[in-house]
């Protein structure tokens, strides 16, 4: 199995926040974090020779944000529509930037739809959060917590 260095992808999630979304943002202690308000949920999943699922957890007011930010609109514009595209947009953008540390570059890779949905409550982030390698960050004063969790494949399955 692929060893995610955490740091990298930490840094290549804020690229991307930024780039994207013209949001800032810094990496955040897991146990020092507090859950978002009106938590929203987007996963995607992926196979190739690596096979998981890339798993995002933050507010709804930072998927407004991420959408006024991608669309060039005023927050007062947006529905909670437009927020879960945005979102989901984000994990399709961050899975591409992340090909390069699951060993994918240059190997196909398949990926779902993804699917945004607000969370259930607090204590899907509170699971997220103590996931080996979950990435935690602060955006624009709001948490937003990721992880990618690869499946052990067999050289016959690759």
């Amino acid at each position: 199995m692929v060893e995610l260095p955490s740091e990298q992808i930490a840094h290549t999630a804020l690229e991307v926040l930024e780039e994207a979304g013209f949001l800032l943002g810094e990496t955040s202690d897991a146990a020092r974090a507090r859950a978002p308000l009106a938590p929203m949920r987007a996963s995607l999943a992926f196979a190739g020779p690596q096979r998981g699922r890339l798993e995002v957890v933050t507010s709804a007011a930072l998927a407004h944000e991420l959408a006024g930010g991608v669309l060039g609109r005023p927050l007062d514009e947006l529905d909670e529509e437009l927020a879960r595209a945005a979102l989901g947009e984000f994990v399709n953008v961050l899975l591409g930037h992340l090909r390069e540390w699951l060993g994918t570059l240059r190997k196909p890779l398949e990926c779902g739809l993804p699917v945004v949905a607000p969370a259930a409550s607090a204590a899907d982030w509170e699971a997220l959060v103590c996931r080996p390698g979950a990435v935690v960050l602060e955006v624009e004063g709001e948490p937003l917590a990721f992880t990618v969790e690869l499946e052990n494949l067999s050289e016959e399955q690759r």
